[in-house]
């Protein structure tokens, strides 16, 4: 589909000759016309409802994408599975059209296989140039060598506030990276790192960025981590849990401006919770209990 003239055949083009499936011609012409109660999109190789588009080649991938850089009413856009099955050479055309949209505030990506990296690598000029971009979520899905999601959340856009990683697979040092990426975010108010590997250094990464006086981050989600924050480092040392809630109590001696922090599962003793009773109300003094974390 290189050099195809999109605006040249969208003219004479009719939507049956684009796709022979029926709720996708119905999906298109929505697109088309700039329907403004069609906002939320799902691009999938599974179909639940009259808003999934399974696409059928490169053909009619590339004339979503030619519509969706021309609607203005979509908000939100999700890609589940498998949406590319075999015509990887489809993403290009696709991506070029959705690289064009600026209503879409929130886009997810949903166990896809992204170890090769190609659609965060055709879909950056979207992620650097929409700054009505709100909110990314990533779940269940896995990354090779060298995570593209860290090099795209330092190129994306400072419009987003939520920022939302569960359960995805990245190799070597890939989730201190994207820990590390995160800093490029300080407008970030909602970050969750749920189901992830949690280890020493992501969890002095994850509490330097609290103790940052430029950080936002007002909902901090840890829930359920994959070793737990009691993990092993080596064959001699743990990094025991209680050490984890320790850590992150004292980066929250400055700051006052987290408003929730959840470590359900985490694996944390009595002993360790209590390093927070000391950061949300400390006794020692009158005036340790006024400067007390009363936000959190």
């Amino acid at each position: 589909m290189e050099g195809y003239d999109y605006d040249a055949a969208a003219r004479t083009i009719k939507i049956r000759d684009i796709t022979s499936d029926e709720i996708n011609r119905k999906i298109l012409r929505r697109l088309k016309e700039n329907d403004p109660t069609f906002d939320k999109l799902w691009v999938t190789d599974e179909r639940d409802d009259d808003r999934d588009y399974c696409p059928e080649g490169a053909r009619d991938l590339g004339w979503v994408g030619y519509y969706i850089s021309r609607i203005t009413t979509l908000m939100e856009l999700y890609f589940y599975s498998n949406p590319f099955p075999g015509f990887i050479d489809a993403i290009e055309p696709f991506c070029r059209g959705v690289n064009c949209n600026r209503s879409i505030q929130k886009i997810s990506f949903m166990y896809m296989d992204m170890s090769g990296g190609e659609i965060f690598q055709s879909l950056r000029p979207f992620f650097e140039n929409n700054h009505n971009l709100s909110e990314l979520r990533v779940d269940s899905c896995g990354f090779g060598p060298g995570c593209a999601l860290s090099f795209l959340l330092i190129a994306c856009s400072k419009s987003l506030k939520t920022i939302h990683l569960s359960d995805i697979g990245v190799e070597g040092g890939g989730l201190m990276d994207i820990v590390q990426a995160l800093s490029a975010h300080p407008q970030v108010e909602k970050l969750e790192l749920e189901g992830m590997n949690i280890e020493r250094n992501e969890c002095e990464a994850l509490a330097n960025l609290l103790r940052s006086t430029a950080t936002n981050v007002q909902e901090l989600n840890l829930r359920n981590p994959v070793r737990n924050i009691n993990t092993i480092v080596d064959d001699e040392e743990v990094w025991q849990a209680d050490e984890g809630a320790l850590v992150f109590a004292n980066a929250l001696t400055s700051n006052h401006k987290l408003k929730t922090l959840d470590l359900h599962r985490n694996g944390i003793t009595a002993e360790g919770w209590s390093c927070f009773s000391k950061v949300l109300c400390d006794t020692s003094s009158v005036n340790s209990t006024f400067l007390s974390n009363h936000t959190l």
